[in-house]
């Protein structure tokens, strides 16, 4: 039995700080000796290796401007230390997923704190949400607790990421998500789309159904997706010579999807790309289950299939923010032996679309970048 387990829910922020005791110190040690740089940014990822996801369209909205930038990311060398200095320096911290080990720190009362998470729209119950289901975030921790803006897709979703992070609405800024400003730039949708023809001539003409379905499992360590539940083979032998098939798991899924012999000419796994959004855009029918991929694919109004073999157990597990049946615009199975005729037959439940877009994508409108440097880091009025 881990002590987490054994601590009361109310001591919970006691011990987090306890196990961050030596990085308290330190970066109490630097906030004395440094004045944060209002200019200043950090960009933090746990997750990445480069500037991707809405990191990158800040970063390039940023270019030539007034602010300097830092990214802190996975293997890029710099000790915590290092890390901590660079944190007290800089007044503006930008933040793209949970991170643990920045939670427990007390910041300059001028720094801004802001998430600007990874995943688009409210699916899947998170954080403080999750509450009583396994995994879940302890009621009193201080885990989320320390942002001071958090951006979302639209007004309607506000109250889940209340919940979701244990902030007042005070803190949630329904300005759209960076990264879906590319579906509305015509002219780079093509060259990327011409890009891609390029590194993948064999697809060109070809119908591309991408299965990029979520995780299973309740952490990165774990991470997987049971092979059992789809046969590439059986699904392209089921469908006309001109459909190919690409396969993106979740980035956290370290073992492939074996492709199997014979099939090599119709089967492209892309999991080895961080971002799927290039790829939505050469996609002809996208089969997923509980990924926020449905929500920037919205925006391309092309086919859709929901693979739920599990969803009575999933709901059960992890739960989601509204009930499961407003989120489907599109065909659902729960056979994998149904999924060829959705395949098909695209347009069987697009009709809840517009509401779906409403719902979920109403900040979204190409200008979501502008308007999060100049509201949030330059203090405009939104």
């Amino acid at each position: 039995m881990s002590l987490r387990s054994l601590c009361p829910s109310f001591l919970y922020p006691l011990l987090q700080k306890g196990r961050a005791l030596p990085d308290l110190i330190r970066f109490a040690r630097y906030k004395k000796r440094y004045t944060p740089n209002p200019k200043g940014i950090v960009m933090i990822s746990p997750s990445r290796r480069e500037l991707s996801g809405n990191f990158a369209f800040i970063a390039q909205e940023l270019q030539d401007s007034e602010f300097t930038l830092t990214l802190l990311c996975e293997g890029d060398g710099k000790s915590r230390d290092q890390q901590l200095k660079i944190l007290a320096q800089n007044g503006i911290v930008l933040l793209d997923d949970h991170t643990p080990w920045i939670y427990p720190l007390t910041f300059a009362k001028t720094t801004k704190v802001v998430q600007v998470w990874h995943s688009t729209g409210a699916f899947k119950r998170m954080g403080f949400a999750r509450m009583g289901r396994r995994g879940s975030t302890k009621p009193h921790s201080l885990t989320h607790r320390n942002y001071t803006h958090v951006i979302v897709s639209a007004k309607s979703v506000v109250p889940a990421f209340c919940e979701a992070f244990g902030l007042t609405e005070d803190k949630i800024y329904p300005i759209g998500v960076p990264r879906t400003d590319l579906f509305f730039d015509a002219e780079t949708i093509q060259q990327m789309t011409e890009a891609f023809y390029q590194e993948y001539p064999r697809l060109q003409g070809k119908k591309l159904v991408l299965f990029a379905p979520t995780f299973r499992g309740d952490t990165r360590g774990d991470a997987h997706y049971p092979k059992e539940w789809f046969d590439p083979a059986a699904f392209l032998d089921a469908l006309p010579e001109d459909y190919v098939l690409g396969l993106k798991l979740h980035p956290f899924i370290e073992e492939k999807m074996p492709i199997p012999a014979g099939y090599e000419h119709r089967i492209v796994d892309f999991s080895h790309l961080r971002e799927i959004n290039p790829l939505l855009f050469v996609t002809h029918t996208l089969i997923t289950d509980y990924s926020s991929v449905i929500f920037e694919y919205a925006l391309l109004n092309k086919p859709i299939v929901f693979y739920l073999p599990d969803l009575a157990q999933y709901d059960r597990d992890r739960s989601f923010f509204y009930d499961f049946e407003t989120y489907v615009y599109g065909a659902r199975c729960h056979e994998k032996s149904e999924l060829p005729a959705a395949v098909l037959n695209p347009q069987e439940g697009l009709q809840n679309r517009d509401l779906f877009m409403e719902r979920f994508l109403g900040s979204c409108d190409g200008a979501s970048t502008r308007r999060f440097v100049d509201g949030i880091l330059r203090g405009k009025p939104l």
